[in-house]
């Protein structure tokens, strides 16, 4: 799904860097510091999407996909299986 907005938040620090999917629903989040991060996923109409991704080592690209319900926004969703409505493919955090 394009135009979703993609932040990875490092738990440690709080220190955020986004990125944007493009049309074909992919992201890349680079040079990342090695730790622990929150994904949060973001577009209208669908719900905020809030997951932790497994630890970041060092060299290490890691694959988040994402599914994102229809709703509002301000309603938060998580990673947990549910009715999935849209799908970020190949996301990657490095």
């Amino acid at each position: 799904m394009p135009g979703v907005k993609v932040t990875a938040t490092n738990n440690a620090t709080q220190i955020s860097t986004s990125s944007v999917t493009d049309k074909e629903g992919s992201y890349q989040v680079l040079n990342l510091p090695i730790g622990e991060y929150r994904i949060t996923a973001e577009r209208d109409r669908f719900k905020r999407l809030v997951t932790d991704a497994p630890p970041l080592q060092i060299n290490q690209v890691l694959r988040v996909d994402l599914r994102m319900e229809v709703g509002a926004r301000s309603t938060r969703s998580s990673s947990s299986p549910g009715r999935s409505i849209a799908r970020c493919a190949r996301c990657l955090l490095a």
